[in-house]
């Protein structure tokens, strides 16, 4: 939780809107309730963080990436800023 919570408080300071799921359900419990909500980007912290990586998702495309925890708020601000201007620019 540590990990989650300091990679929330990260991509707020970079202008980045997030959602920390901090519930004690399951994660398909709470995945599910991601994908009823319509996020477009779902960011998992899990067993596999204690190794040194998070895995973020792009619910459009299926894409996963993994990412390291130290650079991971940096990627994922730029990958939804980026997401952010090709919307703009084609409306």
């Amino acid at each position: 939780m540590n990990i989650a919570e300091r990679l929330y408080l990260d991509l707020l300071q970079l202008g980045v809107e997030v959602v920390l799921d901090d519930r004690t359900e399951r994660i398909g419990y709470k995945l599910n309730d991601a994908d009823l909500i319509g996020f477009p980007y779902e960011l998992i912290v899990g067993n596999r963080s204690l190794a040194g990586t998070v895995e973020l998702k792009n619910r459009k495309t299926g894409e996963v990436i993994d990412l390291k925890i130290a650079s991971a708020a940096n990627s994922i601000s730029k990958v939804v800023h980026d997401r952010l201007k090709e919307v703009n620019a084609s409306a």
